[in-house]
Protein backbone atom coordinates (compact mmCIF):
# COMPACT_ATOMS: atom_id res chain seq x y z
CA UNK A 1 0.00 0.00 0.00
CA UNK A 2 1.50 3.58 -0.94
CA UNK A 3 2.17 6.05 1.59
CA UNK A 4 -0.29 9.21 1.36
CA UNK A 5 1.57 12.02 1.87
CA UNK A 6 -0.36 15.63 2.94
CA UNK A 7 0.50 18.49 0.59
CA UNK A 8 3.15 21.35 2.79
CA UNK A 9 0.40 23.90 2.44
CA UNK A 10 -1.92 21.29 4.22
CA UNK A 11 0.72 21.07 7.29
CA UNK A 12 0.70 24.98 7.35
CA UNK A 13 -2.90 25.17 7.54
CA UNK A 14 -3.10 22.39 10.29
CA UNK A 15 -0.20 24.68 12.22
CA UNK A 16 -1.78 28.66 11.98
CA UNK A 17 -4.87 30.05 13.28
CA UNK A 18 -5.90 31.88 9.80
CA UNK A 19 -9.69 32.36 9.50
CA UNK A 20 -11.73 32.88 6.55
CA UNK A 21 -12.42 35.98 5.46
CA UNK A 22 -14.16 37.97 2.59
CA UNK A 23 -11.66 39.76 0.51
CA UNK A 24 -13.80 41.20 -2.55
CA UNK A 25 -16.98 41.66 -4.14
CA UNK A 26 -17.23 42.06 -7.60
CA UNK A 27 -20.33 42.94 -9.72
CA UNK A 28 -21.08 41.26 -13.06
CA UNK A 29 -23.63 43.24 -15.14
CA UNK A 30 -25.78 40.63 -17.03
CA UNK A 31 -26.35 42.98 -20.04
CA UNK A 32 -22.84 43.18 -20.67
CA UNK A 33 -22.17 39.32 -21.15
CA UNK A 34 -20.64 38.73 -24.63
CA UNK A 35 -21.53 35.29 -25.13
CA UNK A 36 -18.47 34.77 -27.65
CA UNK A 37 -20.33 31.18 -28.53
CA UNK A 38 -23.34 29.63 -27.32
CA UNK A 39 -25.65 26.24 -28.43
CA UNK A 40 -29.14 25.48 -26.56
CA UNK A 41 -26.68 23.68 -23.62
CA UNK A 42 -22.93 25.54 -23.50
CA UNK A 43 -21.93 29.24 -23.74
CA UNK A 44 -18.51 31.03 -23.20
CA UNK A 45 -18.48 34.18 -22.11
CA UNK A 46 -16.51 37.01 -21.56
CA UNK A 47 -17.67 40.50 -19.41
CA UNK A 48 -16.18 42.85 -17.11
CA UNK A 49 -16.50 42.96 -13.43
CA UNK A 50 -16.91 46.26 -11.34
CA UNK A 51 -16.62 47.27 -7.45
CA UNK A 52 -20.15 48.64 -7.58
CA UNK A 53 -23.33 48.68 -8.63
CA UNK A 54 -23.69 52.58 -9.84
CA UNK A 55 -22.13 55.05 -12.18
CA UNK A 56 -18.90 55.13 -9.85
CA UNK A 57 -18.33 51.85 -10.02
CA UNK A 58 -14.70 51.01 -10.72
CA UNK A 59 -13.61 48.67 -13.45
CA UNK A 60 -11.58 46.01 -11.94
CA UNK A 61 -10.67 43.56 -14.84
CA UNK A 62 -12.84 40.80 -16.77
CA UNK A 63 -14.15 37.80 -16.13
CA UNK A 64 -13.94 34.72 -18.83
CA UNK A 65 -15.56 31.21 -18.89
CA UNK A 66 -18.19 29.16 -19.89
CA UNK A 67 -21.80 27.75 -18.42
CA UNK A 68 -23.19 25.24 -19.14
CA UNK A 69 -27.21 23.83 -18.99
CA UNK A 70 -26.20 20.46 -17.14
CA UNK A 71 -29.55 19.23 -14.93
CA UNK A 72 -31.89 17.12 -16.30
CA UNK A 73 -35.49 19.76 -15.59
CA UNK A 74 -32.67 22.89 -17.06
CA UNK A 75 -32.49 24.24 -13.13
CA UNK A 76 -28.93 23.87 -13.07
CA UNK A 77 -25.69 25.17 -14.28
CA UNK A 78 -22.27 24.48 -14.24
CA UNK A 79 -20.37 27.73 -13.69
CA UNK A 80 -16.42 27.60 -14.75
CA UNK A 81 -14.78 31.33 -14.34
CA UNK A 82 -11.40 32.63 -14.30
CA UNK A 83 -11.65 36.25 -13.01
CA UNK A 84 -8.04 38.35 -14.20
CA UNK A 85 -7.91 41.15 -12.07
CA UNK A 86 -6.61 44.15 -14.90
CA UNK A 87 -5.73 46.44 -11.72
CA UNK A 88 -5.30 47.87 -8.14
CA UNK A 89 -4.22 45.57 -5.54
CA UNK A 90 -4.60 42.72 -6.89
CA UNK A 91 -3.58 43.95 -10.42
CA UNK A 92 -2.97 40.61 -12.83
CA UNK A 93 -3.85 38.48 -10.36
CA UNK A 94 -6.79 35.40 -10.91
CA UNK A 95 -9.23 33.33 -8.86
CA UNK A 96 -11.18 30.82 -10.54
CA UNK A 97 -14.78 28.99 -9.52
CA UNK A 98 -15.69 25.86 -10.63
CA UNK A 99 -19.13 24.52 -9.62
CA UNK A 100 -22.70 23.70 -9.83
CA UNK A 101 -24.87 26.78 -10.11
CA UNK A 102 -29.13 26.42 -8.85
CA UNK A 103 -30.96 29.27 -11.43
CA UNK A 104 -33.92 29.11 -9.36
CA UNK A 105 -31.66 29.43 -5.99
CA UNK A 106 -31.85 33.24 -4.97
CA UNK A 107 -27.67 32.44 -3.84
CA UNK A 108 -25.24 29.75 -4.60
CA UNK A 109 -21.88 29.46 -3.07
CA UNK A 110 -18.91 27.97 -5.92
CA UNK A 111 -15.70 26.55 -4.80
CA UNK A 112 -12.79 28.43 -5.27
CA UNK A 113 -10.85 25.87 -7.22
CA UNK A 114 -7.24 27.98 -8.24
CA UNK A 115 -5.83 31.48 -8.32
CA UNK A 116 -2.63 33.29 -8.96
CA UNK A 117 -0.11 35.86 -7.83
CA UNK A 118 -2.18 37.16 -4.87
CA UNK A 119 -4.67 33.93 -4.40
CA UNK A 120 -1.89 31.03 -5.36
CA UNK A 121 -2.32 29.96 -1.37
CA UNK A 122 -5.99 30.61 -0.70
CA UNK A 123 -8.94 28.46 -0.79
CA UNK A 124 -12.35 29.44 -0.15
CA UNK A 125 -15.79 29.85 -2.26
CA UNK A 126 -17.94 32.42 -3.86
CA UNK A 127 -21.54 33.37 -2.61
CA UNK A 128 -23.34 34.46 -5.76
CA UNK A 129 -26.31 36.02 -5.93
CA UNK A 130 -28.45 38.29 -8.68
CA UNK A 131 -29.57 41.79 -7.66
CA UNK A 132 -31.38 44.38 -9.22
CA UNK A 133 -29.81 48.10 -9.28
CA UNK A 134 -32.54 50.01 -10.85
CA UNK A 135 -33.65 48.46 -14.43
CA UNK A 136 -30.05 46.55 -14.76
CA UNK A 137 -29.61 43.35 -13.23
CA UNK A 138 -26.01 41.74 -11.93
CA UNK A 139 -24.59 38.73 -10.55
CA UNK A 140 -22.51 39.87 -7.00
CA UNK A 141 -19.75 37.58 -6.38
CA UNK A 142 -18.81 37.81 -3.05
CA UNK A 143 -15.17 35.99 -1.97
CA UNK A 144 -14.56 34.33 1.32
CA UNK A 145 -11.26 32.67 1.16
CA UNK A 146 -8.29 31.36 3.52
CA UNK A 147 -5.00 31.55 3.18
CA UNK A 148 -3.37 27.98 3.72
CA UNK A 149 0.34 28.82 2.58
CA UNK A 150 3.01 31.09 2.73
Amino acid sequence: MANIVQPKSAFLASSKAAEYSTIVTLYVEEATVKKVSSSSDVQVINAYFTDGVDVTAKNLGTVHGTVATTGLDQNILTLNLDFYFASGVYDKSTLVINGRYFATDDENELPLVGGTRYFKNVVGYAAAEIIAAGSKKFVKFTFTVKVVGD
